[in-house]
Parts: C-alpha cells; structure tokens; sequence
C-alpha cells in the first residue's frame, strides 16, 4: 500500500460523507473520472474493490497518452513513478525481421514501462488529492438501488445517495450488466502472461517487442528492477489443449525473436490469464449511470491504447456528467455516442493492423482477424457440403454466440444441424423457422464460423 494512504475499507477522513457521483472501481478510467470530476466542482467517491489478480495486461503508454496525464496534473508523479522508460516498439509483423518503430517523430516523447501497481496508486493518491473520497478493499461491493431522488448505496454501514454512478469495474462492467446492458465480444482474445527474472546482470533493451507467429502474437516489455514481462496472445479455444503453460510453449516454439530475448531469464513460476478480447456493453450509458474504460469498450492490447483511452473516457464522462446535473437531457447519449464511434473507428484500424500478417493464410488465428466484424467474413461454404453438429457442440455454441453475426440464434443454428444435411438444407432450416431474423449470407457466414470452430463437423 502506498505511503500515507488511507487503510483498507477506510476513507481519507472518516466515514464518507455524501457525494454528486458514486464511481465504482479505482483502476485508471476510475480515478481519472475522480479527478476529473473534482476539478469540475462535483464531489465524488471512489470504491475500490477488495484486492484482487495483480496482473494487469498492457504495461506501456505510448507518447500521446501523456497530455491526458498532463490534464489531469498526474504526469509528474509518472516522470518520477520509476517506470521504465521506452523510446519505441520493435516488431516482426508480416515479415520474419524485427523492424524500429521509434517514437523520435512523436511530438510528445517517449512512451514508458509501466509498473502498474505503483501507476494505480498513484492516479488513486491524485484523486484523493484533488478531494475526492476513496474507499479500498471494500468487499462485498456496495450494493446499489434506486431510491427516490437519485441512487441509494450502502458504503460502509452508511446509506448514502448519489445522483450518478460511474461504472469503472472493468471488463465485469457489473454495473452496467445490473442495469441491463450486454457485453458483445468480437473474438475470444487471451493473454497468456509471465514476469521473468533474469539470471544475471545484463543489458535489456528498452524497445518494447511484437512479434506474430502461426498461432496468435507475442508481446515482451522490461519493466523495472530488469525484470520482463511476456505475454503470449491467442485463442482462448487453444487453451483446451493443455492450459496456459502448454499454450505459451508452443507459441514459443514458433517464436524466433521472442524465444531468444527470453532466453536469458529464469524460466516462468507461472503463467497467468486474462481475458483480452475486443467488446462493448451496449448500453454504454443509461439514465443516470454510464460506463467508463473496459466497462464501456475494451481493446485489443495490440493497439497499446487501452490505458490512454480509460484516462480519456474519465475526463469526457466528468464533462458529460456537468452537462447532465446543470439540465443537458441529452449529455449522456453524446457521450455514449462518442465512445461507440470511437470504438468502431478503433475495430476498423485493429483490422487493418492484422491483414498486415499474411504469412500465416491457414491459420484460424489470422483468419478470424481479417474482417472488422463477423458480418464482412467472406463466404466460403460449400452448400453442398454435409454437416452436422459435433458432440457437445451445443455447449461450445454458447460461448461462440458473441463472434457469430448479429441476429443469428446460435442454438437454433445447431438444432437445425443436429440431423445433419446439406449446408443449403441447414441454412434453409434455419430460415424457415426464423424468416424475419439475420439475412441468408449472416447464417451461411455463421454455419462456416461454427464449423470452422468444430462446433459443426463435416461428413461424409
């Protein structure tokens, strides 16, 4: 814990007092929107959760997230946080050499190595500073209702009303998913991740390193005191084989690169993981509650944005949340609207970032990655080929169901293939018993996914 900081399940101060806005969680799109809010005049308490996993993916920022610190006057304390410093990326990506991509053209300067724990408390300490309330360890979390005049929450054996609440929980977004709001996964993402210590004194480069390989990417960063970190991307279906250790050894098998950087480093304790997909709550935002960071739209760790996004999504909820309280009707839509934008704006640039890789044309990985979304997969289904469903196919579908297009009813897919048949028969099943549901190229793309995932299998 951090010098000076409040005790667990404490506030700075006593018991919290009453405050405009109730922000549940305290990762960096929490305390940001504290932060924020404080400078706009409106009170605000923070609940964090009770210590959780400390392994957090995406340990750098780039250059341009650093005037979004400098905004909200926390980019002193990351200049003298500790963290590693980085002056650019190295990758082998779409081609078998590691090529510099340097941040010397980056008005904003280098990017850093973040150890996050410290980068957490930090951005923690600063929303306390700036006279925000937080609560730390609060487990269970505050049970939230609404009341009368506003949102009622139970914080600290005290019933306190707030006029907003701001779901900060992460990719849980248990706030939002309370209130109704789906998550929609566009693929099933996972980091397989690892801190190294090295065997000896030795000199690390400071580049953090990408590098693709058959079955998904990988991702190396030093971090302080010359440890590294490496986190291992694929699949989360390639996790069946063996678990996460199994999954790292055969993508460092096929690492070139990657394999020699490690080699240096005692071998991993253990390999931790975390779920890393593409996904958005739809709502983002509701009557007098909206969702920030991961709870609104989580990334790729590809695009190295996640952290500068949560810090930009604080800033603009706390503008939103001004303009609501002073009467804006529609401030929140705006906001809404905004983060979706951003979010697709986003989809179409992680798209084009992985048609760069096209060494690996069989592999399942790269070919689930070429279409911004389900619906623009191109069709490849023979209809004359015969399917049915696999054994346990139906339990498997229901995890499948996010990346399928949209409007496909994935288990009626597969009481349509249980019989086997023609694909054209399938697809026609199908159709008959849902006419006004997604058009016929959504199903044929869903059934060629489902058999693509052995959901579906081929015979004859």
């Amino acid at each position: 814990m951090p010098r000076g900081a409040p005790p667990p399940g404490r506030s700075h101060g006593g018991l919290p007092a009453p405050a405009d806005v109730l922000v549940l969680g305290g990762g960096p799109a929490g305390a940001s929107a504290a932060i924020a809010l404080r400078r706009r005049g409106l009170s605000a308490l923070v609940v964090e959760r009770a210590e959780g996993p400390d392994v957090r993916l995406g340990e750098h920022i780039a250059p341009p997230a650093l005037p979004l610190l400098s905004r909200l006057g926390v980019l002193d304390g990351v200049l003298a946080g500790g963290h590693r410093r980085s002056a650019g990326v190295r990758s082998a990506w779409g081609e078998p050499v590691l090529r510099d991509r340097d941040y010397v053209f980056c008005a904003e300067g280098e990017g850093f190595h973040l150890s996050r724990a410290v980068f957490d408390a930090m951005l923690l300490e600063a929303a306390e500073g700036a006279g925000a309330r937080v609560i730390r360890g609060a487990h269970p979390p505050p049970l939230v209702r609404r009341g009368p005049s506003g949102w009622v929450a139970r914080v600290g054996g005290d019933e306190l009303t707030f006029s907003v609440v701001v779901d900060a929980t992460g990719r849980t977004a248990s706030f939002a998913r309370a209130q109704g709001a789906r998550r929609r996964a566009l693929d099933r993402l996972v980091g397989v991740a690892a801190f190294l210590a090295p065997r000896a004194a030795l000199a690390l480069d400071d580049a953090l390193w990408i590098e693709a390989v058959e079955g998904g990417w990988l991702y190396s960063a030093p971090l302080a005191g010359d440890r590294l970190v490496v986190t291992l991307f694929a699949d989360a279906d390639a996790l069946a084989a063996g678990g996460p250790a199994a999954l790292a050894g055969a993508l460092l098998a096929q690492s070139t690169h990657t394999a020699a950087r490690i080699a240096p480093f005692s071998p991993a304790r253990e390999w931790h993981v975390r779920p890393a997909c593409s996904e958005v709550s739809d709502p983002i935002a509701g009557p007098g509650w909206l969702a920030v960071g991961d709870a609104a739209t989580a990334r790729d760790p590809l695009s190295s944005s996640g952290i500068a996004h949560a810090l930009e999504d604080g800033i603009d909820a706390a503008a939103a949340i001004e303009a609501h309280l002073g009467g804006d009707a529609q401030a929140f839509s705006r906001y809404a609207a905004a983060r979706r934008l951003a979010f697709d704006d986003y989809l179409s640039m992680r798209t084009r970032y992985y048609r760069l890789e096209q060494r690996f044309p069989g592999s399942p990985f790269w070919r689930r990655r070429w279409w911004s979304s389900p619906e623009e997969a191109p069709v490849s289904l023979d209809p004359r080929a015969r399917l049915r469903l696999a054994p346990r196919g139906m339990q498997r579908a229901r995890r499948a169901s996010p990346e399928l297009p949209a409007g496909v009813d994935v288990e009626a897919l597969c009481s349509a293939a249980e019989q086997g048949g023609p694909a054209h028969a399938i697809v026609a099943a199908y159709r008959a018993a849902h006419p006004a549901g997604a058009s016929d190229r959504a199903v044929i793309v869903a059934v060629q996914a489902l058999l693509e995932r052995g959901i579906f299998e081929a015979v004859g």
